[in-house]
């Protein structure tokens, strides 16, 4: 409400000054929740850029030991071969609250075994390459594991930062020049209140 449109009464001068001692409270504790977040999204993202640059070194491997298996056998020998490797691949998802916010702990499972190699005659290189695609699976789940949380803290630093400047800009200032209104109305008719009772004695 408007300051000019609240009664100037000491009741609800008490009760401003308890909505805005309130509202300095949600404050601090909005701030120190968001310097917290931002703080655990710093190190997620140092984090996740690691990650990132670990991924692209291991894919790139990958990649050009893929490209030494289809030079030598070929995409036909390569697709019949990839069907002995299909296998589940499972994983565990946890969570940890940071000031509320609910981030992923992803950890993978199992660890898929390579093909019996009585089933088939494969080269050093399929096995290779298919030993560091099994390998890359824990990066991977870091990986998803960190750019969730990248997400989530974003979000939850966007939705605090809204609630500090609604509170800062909005509902303090509004609480403290109503206040201010009630307090100099409130004082103006005790000085009145005095001056009557003054003129009241002297006749």
């Amino acid at each position: 409400m408007e300051p000019d449109k609240v009664a100037p009464t000491k009741g609800n001068l008490l009760d401003y000054k308890s909505k805005r001692a309130f509202a300095q409270e949600g404050y601090d504790l909005l701030d120190q929740k968001r310097e917290v977040l931002i703080m655990e999204l710093m190190r997620v993202v140092y984090t996740l850029k690691d990650l990132q640059e670990r991924l692209n070194a291991r894919l790139q491997g990958i990649y050009e030991t893929f490209e030494d298996v289809h030079l030598q056998m070929g995409a036909e020998a390569i697709e019949r071969v990839l069907t002995f490797y299909q296998t589940e691949y499972e994983v565990e998802v946890t969570e940890r609250s940071v000031m509320g916010v609910l981030l992923p702990t992803i950890r993978d499972r199992t660890r898929p075994e390579p093909p019996n190699s009585s089933l088939m005659e494969t080269s050093e290189a399929v096995d290779r390459c298919a030993e560091e695609l099994r390998d890359v699976l824990s990066i991977l789940s870091e990986y998803a594991e960190t750019t969730i949380s990248v997400w989530r803290l974003a979000h939850e630093i966007r939705k605090t930062q809204r609630r500090v400047n609604a509170l800062e800009h909005l509902f303090i200032p509004r609480y403290d020049a109503t206040i201010k209104k009630i307090e100099e109305v409130l004082e103006e008719s005790e000085r009145e209140e005095f001056f009557r009772r003054k003129r009241l004695k002297k006749q």
